[in-house]
């Protein structure tokens, strides 16, 4: 298909010629309104089935009607005859929802918000059901359920199973107050009072404290050996020292009985 052909234009209304002025600008007013506008007109339809044409050729098939196809998808036919025009699948609820993914079920592609219910989010988990009952994983509730998280069904992990759990292993009986200061006695418990306790140094002559000391009473002691402070008397090592000893403590060492220096060894404090 040729190029439109431009009409020809009038000769030009000249002043300096009187005797052809009139007719010539009254030519020219109908050429701009009449052939000058049809012209235009056929060139853009000729314009329009050229991009037409390209794009068909491209497509290698012919391009379906456009009319009355305002926001469809093009896409090639299943068979792969040539293209076709198809609606957007739920793309106005989408739009009026302003969030959402589309979902393939079982039914064809739905919509889905993101926003108008509880939980919102993607879950990567088997569903299927209704909305009312979901199933999730093969296990059936009501939305409710779902929520409150109590379910006693061994196949779901709620927050209350868990919390009773965890419960059953702690020492029962108590105070919030106790657990917060951290001071219980509880065997069961590491209060942060317990653990301070082990890791810092006893005070002298404490329970858990360590000192050089001289027998002053008995026989020899080996290591294990228990004794009374009061046959202990602080000591260097030289077995010098008469200041004795409370509690009860355990060799660390090995005593002898032949003088004041053999008889002083490490002791620590027990009780």
């Amino acid at each position: 298909m040729a190029i439109p052909p431009r009409p020809p234009a009038p000769p030009p209304a000249l002043r300096s010629n009187p005797e052809t002025f009139s007719a010539n600008a009254e030519a020219t007013i109908l050429y701009q309104w009449g052939a000058f506008p049809a012209w235009l007109e056929r060139i853009a339809r000729f314009t329009e089935s050229q991009a037409e044409a390209a794009l068909t050729a491209a497509l290698g098939g012919a391009l379906p009607p456009l009319a009355g196809k305002a926001g469809q998808f093009l896409r090639v036919k299943e068979d792969g005859s040539g293209p076709e025009l198809v609606a957007r699948p739920a793309g106005d609820q989408l739009e009026a929802a302003g969030t959402g993914i589309m979902v393939k079920t079982s039914g064809g592609v739905v919509a889905r918000s993101l926003t108008s219910g509880g939980n919102n989010g993607i879950q990567i988990l088997y569903g299927s059901g209704s909305a009312g009952d979901p199933t999730i994983n093969g296990i059936t509730r009501t939305q409710a359920q779902w929520d409150a998280g109590a379910d006693t069904t061994e196949a779901v992990i709620s927050p209350a199973k868990l919390q009773g759990k965890v419960a059953a292993m702690l020492p029962t009986g108590l105070a919030q107050a106790t657990w917060a200061a951290g001071t219980s006695t509880a065997e069961a418990l590491i209060s942060p009072a317990k653990l301070a306790a082990l890791l810092t140094a006893p005070a002298a002559r404490a329970v858990g404290s360590h000192a050089l000391a001289r027998r002053t009473s008995g026989t020899a002691a080996n290591i294990g050996d228990t004794l009374a402070g009061s046959a202990l008397a602080a000591a260097n090592a030289n077995g010098d020292g008469s200041s004795n000893l409370s509690g009860t403590w355990i060799c660390l060492g090995y005593s002898t009985d032949t003088s004041s220096a053999t008889r002083t060894t490490l002791w620590r404090r027990i009780s």
